[in-house]
């Protein structure tokens, strides 16, 4: 069954893994349009009892116009306080029923997503219908909704590169509406009135300006009578006015220069007008990029980071699936202390370097190896197939171009990457923003002009379309947990290897714990361990740093290692035939790592410009202040990245004697997941690994996590901070805890789903925030915390809301009708959230292994649920922390926020740029 569900022909499997051959690529969607010109594309897939629905509109901010500026996006907000039918219950009525839900809005569509139980789907049809046939404009909803997008702009803004990005835009397009930001600007948020989003919806909201996908457990023809059961009677909607505007040819290069008193690193971004999506020179875009942008061994990355260290990151491309002329841009960090016309030169010339030569016949092979190879990877899931079919449907030419998709990638040659460069890539189609830190006193230098390109663009063939195919059916079936039968095998080298096969797509998965992490590392040397992560990925056995991330690259394949505060992780997926290459460089960065002196310079130097860069981003920083002050004393305080003090006096010497230490197989526990024959894996892994030899130490003994005093306040001084971040919270328990079914139920109503207590307070009914959650930390001692943000003026009433809501919790508990909500919302969303990929089982079992706790803990979990009585819930939110025994760590403008902060308790006062992440 689980071959099918893929929809795949054996041809297929073949094709993927040899994409220069890729024919036939085919999902078995079938399609139906009702009269009132609703399209609805269905794909059977009865691997989770669980569906997926896409409603794609064709409106985004292409549709709007000056002064009504962000309207999509806010309709995206105000399509969940629903119709006549479900108005503001909607989410409360989707979770309540085991759903899920969420929306995004492009330049160019809105698209909301609902994730539920198979067998509710036609709750969930009518759901949607509801808000098709009409909307609610309550002018309380439209108020408290219209503070929560201009919480979420004021969130973006907060970003230096953000700030970039839309002044770029604003740049670059003189003509077309594409020239502001999707969450439009802040004075059109304040200002458009209730008849433009009457008028807005009247025109675009309408069956026939829409698709509906549906992915799932599902019969297609059953689906298709039920839709036509909710929607088929919603009136056709009046033909759209079409977007005639085109931008005119940009005839000179524009430059901009935008100072920011937020940002420690200087910015530069580049942008080249390039055409829409659907256009045949998009192909060739697309590999280009891969070429130029993709990994470590893309061409710009290896030139700007890796060998002149001119930049910290190196990202950009074309900018998502557009109907209209788009934009292709390079976005640059500059290191400390480089100058950024320097690096706008070099990459000047390297683009040009690849025009005149093209890329050669190695880059042209692997960059259209990792898009076929990124192709599949959207087929693991029901929400992976479903946004692969709407993509395509909405932006390639009809769901049936998928084969198309794959024929035009692989029919890309060098002289069309070259063409593309020398038609698009012209000094004069460019616009160029560059961001200087407000303690900078001169503006970027401009570099000098490079010759012209040609100007005329050339022609590809358009790709042929294919046929849809039928098959087999199966029921749904309840919400049930359904662990593999796996169980752990010890290589002779002693790694722990968990293997859990499953043909459904032809990847294999790895996921690889060594027990250690931050705690290993010495006092006074914090961040040793992250960058030793960093350096077993530059470089090992044969290959040095480039050529080991050639071998992942030039496959399609993906390989990151990663510190934690309490192991190293090392996380893989490659093609079923490429699943030798991976355990071969698996065991190379365990085994045989090099350790390189000119890597570590190089690895610490970005580590440190890293570092500072964070705080251009407050919000990134906040949980390494909250582990900082909520554990102090403990070792998980520590922050995993280590402070610019610790990283700059690391030594190569101390990270090869942690090597030793942590690189050693009594620590290691491997899950390996997809499409490989067991023992055939289990050989494989045997011959790479079984030989790993390694001396064992104990690390550091780790004491239980304790409840520290409550009433401390750790205020962080961020004075240019446009928000204000808090968190609060304390030891409470974690998941080997008996109550652990009781108190995720009572998390779950806290602070874990979106109609939860402290989000329904703080962004619905309030509209202070753009959300506010809480959750308990199971793998670091059990801690317990709630947080949110807003806006620095409503600091006091956000906190104080925040704080009210978790004592009305604590001290009255819960009502009858949230433990049923918050039951059938756990079971329904568990398979897609933890299950649905043999991954995704895999690591589950891994964790349970790891924390020594029964998988009869997961595998019961549903039962548990079941069992649970009011009064069992009501009794473990007792248990959750007090309101006077919260610690607090509140970040934002300190002289706005001290007699906040007072009130809250002893109050300890830190700047965010000094060193460390709390009170010496």
């Amino acid at each position: 069954m689980r071959l099918w569900t893929v929809g795949l022909t054996l041809a297929a499997l073949s094709a993927v893994c040899a994409p220069s051959e890729a024919r036939d690529l085919r999902l078995p969607v079938q399609e139906k349009v009702l009269d009132n010109g609703l399209k609805v594309l269905v794909l059977e897939d009865h691997s989770i009892p669980n569906a997926t629905l896409y409603v794609a509109w064709k409106v985004g901010s292409r549709n709007e116009r000056p002064g009504i500026t962000g309207i999509a996006h806010f309709f995206e907000h105000m399509m969940f306080s629903g119709g006549a039918k479900y108005g503001k219950a909607f989410d409360a009525t989707m979770e309540r029923n085991g759903g899920s839900n969420n929306a995004y809005t492009t330049r160019d569509v809105t698209v909301y997503t609902d994730w539920f139980p198979a067998a509710k789907l036609p709750l969930i049809l009518d759901m949607e219908a509801d808000r098709m046939r009409g909307m609610n404009f309550d002018p309380k909803v439209v108020a408290s909704e219209r503070e929560v997008v201009a919480s979420e702009r004021r969130l973006n803004m907060e970003e230096p590169a953000s700030v970039l990005a839309e002044q770029l835009w604003a740049a670059a397009y003189t003509a077309h509406p594409y020239q502001w930001d999707v969450l439009g600007w802040m004075v059109d948020i304040q200002h458009w009135k209730q008849e433009d989003l009457e008028a807005f919806f009247a025109a675009h909201y309408a069956p026939n300006n829409a698709v509906v996908v549906i992915v799932g457990a599902v019969e297609a023809e059953r689906v298709f009578a039920l839709v036509e059961e909710a929607m088929g009677a919603i009136p056709r909607g009046p033909e759209r006015r079409p977007i005639h505007t085109r931008e005119p040819r940009q005839e000179g290069e524009r430059r901009l220069v935008v100072e920011d008193e937020n940002a420690n690193l200087s910015q530069v971004m580049c942008a080249w007008h390039i055409p829409e999506t659907a256009h045949p020179d998009f192909p060739a875009i697309d590999v280009a990029e891969r070429i130029l942008l993709a990994g470590e061994s893309s061409r710009l990355y290896r030139k700007l980071v890796d060998e002149d260290e001119l930049c910290l990151q190196v990202g950009g491309g074309w900018q998502g699936y557009q109907f209209d002329p788009s934009l292709f841009t390079l976005e640059l960090v500059i290191r400390e202390g480089q100058d950024p016309a320097q690096a706008e030169r070099v990459a000047y010339a390297e683009l040009q370097r690849m025009a005149e030569e093209g890329p050669s016949a190695a880059e042209l092979e692997k960059a259209k190896r990792q898009l076929v190879v990124g192709l599949v990877r959207q087929l693991e899931t029901l929400d992976g197939k479903a946004g692969l079919i709407a993509d395509t449907e909405l932006f390639f030419g009809g769901w049936r171009k998928l084969q198309a998709r794959v024929d035009a990638i692989e029919a890309v040659d060098a002289a069309a990457v070259q063409r593309v460069l020398a038609t698009y890539f012209r000094p004069r189609n460019r616009t160029v923003a560059t961001l200087v830190p407000t303690a900078a006193e001169e503006e970027a230098e401009a570099p000098p002009a490079e010759r012209s390109l040609p100007e005329e663009p050339a022609e590809a063939p358009p790709a042929a379309a294919v046929e849809p195919v039928k098959r087999p059916q199966a029921p749904a079936g309840e919400p049930k947990i359904a662990l593999p039968d796996a169980e752990f095998m010890a290589l002779d080298s002693g790694v722990q290897v968990l293997l859990v096969p499953d043909p459904e797509v032809p990847l294999v998965s790895f996921y690889l714990r060594l027990d250690g992490g931050a705690l290993l590392d010495p006092e006074g040397a914090e961040g040793a361990s992250s960058l030793l992560a960093t350096l077993l990925e530059r470089g090992a056995g044969a290959r040095d740093a480039l050529a080991f991330q050639e071998a992942v690259d030039r496959v399609g394949g993906r390989l990151a290692v990663r510190s934690r505060k309490r192991w190293i992780e090392v996380e893989a997926q490659f093609l079923r035939e490429d699943a030798a290459l991976a355990v071969s460089l698996l065991a190379d960065l365990l085994i045989r790592p090099r350790l390189d002196a000119g890597e570590f310079s190089k690895a610490r130097g970005l580590a440190l410009d890293e570092l500072k860069a964070a705080r251009d981003e407050p919000a990134q920083l906040i949980d390494d202040y909250w582990n900082a002050w909520s554990k102090r004393g403990h070792p998980f305080a520590r922050a995993t990245s280590g402070d610019q003090g610790s990283v700059a006096s690391l030594t190569l010497e101390q990270l090869r004697a942690l090597a030793k230490r942590q690189l050693v197989p009594q620590r290691a526990m491997l899950a390996v997941a997809g499409d490989f024959a067991q023992p055939a894996m289990l050989d494989l892994l045997a011959s790479q690994l079984g030989a790993w030899k390694g001396s064992w130490e104990a690390g550091p003994e780790l004491p239980p996590l304790k409840p520290l005093p409550g009433g401390q306040v750790l205020l962080v001084d961020a004075p240019d901070a446009l928000q204000t971040y808090f968190y609060a919270g304390n030891v409470l328990f974690d998941w080997s805890d008996p109550d652990y079914a009781a108190r995720y139920l009572a998390n779950t109503i806290l602070g874990g789903r979106f109609t939860s207590r402290l989000n329904m307070a703080l962004r619905t009914e309030s509209g202070l925030t753009y959300g506010a959650s809480s959750w308990i930390d199971d793998t670091l001692g059990g801690m317990f915390a709630l947080s949110s943000y807003t806006a620095t003026p409503t600091s006091a009433e956000a906190i104080e809301l925040a704080r009210a809501t978790y004592a009305r919790f604590r001290e009255r508990g819960i009502d009858a009708a949230e433990l049923e909500s918050a039951r059938t919302y756990i079971k329904g969303q568990y398979a897609p959230d933890t299950l649905e990929t043999a991954m995704q089982r895999a690591k589950l079992l891994l964790a349970l292994a790891y924390a020594g706790v029964p998988r009869a803990r997961i595998a019961g979990l549903f039962e548990a649920l079941d069992a649970l009585k009011l009064e069992d819930v009501n009794r473990v939110i007792k248990r959750f922390p007090e309101p006077k025994a919260l610690r607090w760590v509140v970040l934002g403008q300190a002289k706005q926020l001290r007699e906040l902060a007072a009130g809250l308790g002893e109050v300890t006062e830190v700047e965010l740029a000094a060193p460390g992440f709390g009170p010496k």
